[in-house]
């Protein structure tokens, strides 16, 4: 039997007892919220003139996990605690398809990567913000990454028995993350 309101108002003993039931909310109690799609969004450096918007086919990675601390519950052996100890960042990872070489993302990117950290100025940290655009292009969700180093530059593999594009990846690292809107 399909369980609706009427159904159960009956094995309750009649529609009295109909009003006692929780009525499941209706597109006007949620305010009818639509799910955005995550086809469009930007991706847009800050700090410099020359790295304002950059186009991706992908951007993933955005996840901050909690590490744990398992605790002795301190004289009473039945539990273990699991206190949170710190946040850990991985890494943002943007595709697109081949990049231009003279595009001023790819010299930043290659200014760290190529001339290696301990190179004197090569570490360049930027900030980028990630928004979840809606049709018009206004912002429903934005996250700001502070002090952005590009981590690893990967190409996908040639392959002659496919027709598939060049993708290129990067790996960012980021210290602090805010989600506003």
């Amino acid at each position: 039997m399909l369980f609706t309101r009427r159904n159960a108002a009956k094995a309750l003993g009649g529609f009295a007892a109909l009003a006692a039931l929780p009525r499941a909310a209706s597109a006007q109690d949620i305010g009818n919220v639509t799910p955005p799609p995550a086809f469009i969004f930007s991706v847009n450096f800050r700090g410099s003139p020359d790295t304002d918007a950059v186009a991706f086919q992908e951007v993933s990675g955005m996840t901050v996990d909690m590490d744990l601390i398992t605790q002795d519950g301190g004289g009473d052996n039945r539990y273990l605690r699991r206190l949170p100890k710190s946040a850990k960042r991985r890494p943002i990872i943007l595709k697109r398809g081949r990049m231009a070489a003279d595009g001023a993302f790819v010299k930043w990117c290659r200014s760290i990567l190529e001339a290696g950290p301990l190179a004197p100025g090569a570490v360049d940290p930027r900030d980028i913000d990630i928004s979840l655009l809606d049709a018009d292009g206004v912002a429903l969700r934005s996250w700001q990454f502070r002090a952005v180093t590009p981590l690893k530059w990967d190409i996908d593999a040639f392959e002659s028995d496919r027709n598939n594009i060049v993708v290129e990846k990067v790996e960012l690292s980021y210290t602090t993350v805010r989600r506003s809107v």
